[in-house]
């Protein structure tokens, strides 16, 4: 029996209680408008947002 089965087996050997799961809720934080909390973010960090009007294309 080599190492690998050895560590399984007594893993399947242990007598484990249950732990309950995690709860998985995260609060998230909501901003009120969203481009320009990007915005300032960028600018915070030496970046330049540019936004397009809908007829604007970047090519």
């Amino acid at each position: 029996m080599n190492s690998r089965d050895i560590i399984l087996d007594n893993i399947k050997k242990a007598n484990l209680s249950q732990i309950p799961m995690p709860s998985n809720k995260i609060a998230h934080t909501i901003f009120e408008d969203k481009n320009k909390q990007f915005e300032t973010t960028l600018q915070s960090v030496g970046g330049l947002a540019s936004w397009l009007s809908n007829d604007e294309s970047i090519e």
